[in-house]
């Protein structure tokens, strides 16, 4: 099963709604989906949603998924890495007016950096992204460290 979750902030993740509806559609991904759309306006067609989940019901998706498919949001990312998830990672942007500005993008770097996720930052590009997991893309083990969370918190604290 996939999980989709785009958090819990007032912006819109259309964008990636839209783009998962298109790739269920023409069978290129062809797993289950569950998602948390929390206040994206468009509605996906082809898989089951939810606007939003409590934190039990959240966590317990992330246990239970395959691959996680998420905005960057640090916690849903460094959740997902504990319990050995293969994460993607599609970074809001404030051009797409998902957020007030990239931090995201900048997160996902220095995770990708450390070959813990995929990232996908260009939308169009999620469907080989997603392809390349299936097909036995490598990644990191996370090891509970704080060493990747003071990096992460050291680089968010110097933009």
């Amino acid at each position: 099963m996939i999980f989709v979750t785009v958090g819990s902030q007032q912006y819109q993740f259309d964008r990636l709604i839209r783009e998962l509806d298109r790739l269920v559609e023409n069978q290129i991904i062809k797993e289950n989906i569950f998602a948390q759309i929390g206040h994206s306006n468009y509605i996906p067609k082809t898989f089951d949603f939810v606007k939003f989940l409590d934190k039990e019901e959240y966590q317990r998706n992330i246990s239970q998924c395959d691959i996680l498919i998420t905005h960057g949001g640090v916690g849903t990312i460094v959740s997902a890495l504990k319990y050995g998830k293969k994460v993607m990672v599609v970074p809001r942007r404030q051009k797409y007016k998902e957020h007030i500005d990239d931090h995201q993008m900048q997160i996902a770097e220095v995770l990708l950096e450390q070959k813990l996720i995929q990232v996908v930052l260009d939308i169009n590009g999620l469907g080989k992204s997603y392809n390349e997991i299936l097909n036995g893309k490598e990644f990191k083990k996370y090891e509970a460290k704080s060493q990747i969370i003071d990096i992460i918190v050291n680089f968010i604290e110097q933009v």
